[in-house]
């Protein structure tokens, strides 16, 4: 395991804890973190496991899931993602590299999903359907949880088992 790895994960560690919590408190990303963390992403993969290639595969992958969703939207004429969120997908795909990103953001899809239903039931409980809300969900802290949790298995499982 090499020093710049525990650096690589604690700085983005640190970085998506950030994040997700700016977007929870005041439903923003900022351009401020997320744009230097992305170029900090790409230098880093020079030195570190997760190799340049396989870092701008990763963020293709999150663009790829960001179209998807944006197409999605078209279609169904509502806005599924805002802004930071497609910033926030195509981070996280540089960050975890290929295929990592793949599985990862596709999880990171699923429990978002899973927290917009429990939070619109709870919500809408017992209401007639007339009466029913809509609700809007930060997709910035279910994307840093599951980030955080790979980049921290990664540290305890994958680097001691190619050192």
């Amino acid at each position: 395991m090499q020093v710049i790895d525990i650096i690589y994960v604690a700085v983005f560690s640190i970085a998506m804890i950030t994040i997700g919590y700016i977007d929870y408190k005041k439903n923003i990303i900022p351009n401020v973190i997320v744009f230097p963390a992305m170029a900090v992403a790409i230098i880093f993969s020079f030195y570190t496991s997760v190799t340049w290639q396989n870092c701008l595969l990763g963020g293709a992958i999150g663009l790829g899931y960001g179209v998807i969703f944006w197409l999605i939207g078209s279609v169904l004429h509502k806005e599924i993602l805002t802004g930071g969120d497609y910033k926030l997908i195509f981070l996280v795909g540089l960050i975890t590299g290929w295929p990592i990103a793949l599985l990862l953001i596709g999880i990171s899809f699923f429990i978002t999903g899973f927290y917009i239903q429990m939070k619109y039931m709870h919500k809408n409980l017992g209401k007639k359907p007339e009466k029913r809300k809509n609700v809007s969900v930060e997709a910035g802290p279910p994307f840093a949880m599951i980030t955080i949790g790979w980049l921290i298995s990664w540290i305890l499982i994958y680097l001691p088992a190619t050192a």
